[in-house]
């Protein structure tokens, strides 16, 4: 999905994942792409706390105001893992296996755990390849969102499994 816009939430995708969500058609991964201050980052965190939103109405998620949301937005969600390696540092081997290690546990308060990968195509190819398995077989009730300016830099492997 190409993200466009200033660095504020994509409402058009947004509402892309609600309707995947409300239709039971979501899939296991996602590549947010778009240029720099494109808003995919923050996209993404929306798209997290709108799965985890507790509002009774689907159709006002996410509120900002529930627990879940208000964990998230202030990224201290047990179950919402971000990656985010800073702007133009490599994403090593072993911060994926960190990563791969979280998605192997069950959610401890969230509907849909959620990993998102801040500049992906900063993963060395090492660590592209040590995701690749997770992106084949991924857990339940996971959701990975992968965001990156260049998705060109990607393995082909990993952008086609997304």
């Amino acid at each position: 999905m190409h993200v466009t816009g200033e660095d504020r939430v994509n409402q058009n995708i947004l509402d892309r994942f609600r309707v995947f969500a409300g239709s039971g058609r979501l899939a296991h991964a996602y590549l947010l792409t778009g240029p720099r201050g494109s808003g995919k980052f923050s996209t993404a965190m929306a798209v997290a706390r709108m799965l985890n939103c507790e509002a009774d109405d689907a159709s006002l998620r996410p509120c900002g105001d529930c627990g879940p949301c208000r964990k998230i937005a202030g990224q201290n969600h047990p179950d919402v893992f971000l990656c985010d390696q800073g702007q133009d540092e490599s994403i090593k081997i072993q911060t994926i296996r960190d990563v791969i290690g979280r998605m192997q546990l069950r959610p401890y308060e969230a509907r849909i755990k959620v990993v998102i990968i801040r500049g992906v195509d900063l993963m060395t190819p090492e660590a592209s390849n040590a995701f690749l398995k997770t992106l084949e077989e991924p857990s339940h009730n996971s959701l990975i969102l992968l965001t990156t300016h260049a998705p060109d830099r990607l393995l082909d492997t990993v952008k086609s499994r997304c």
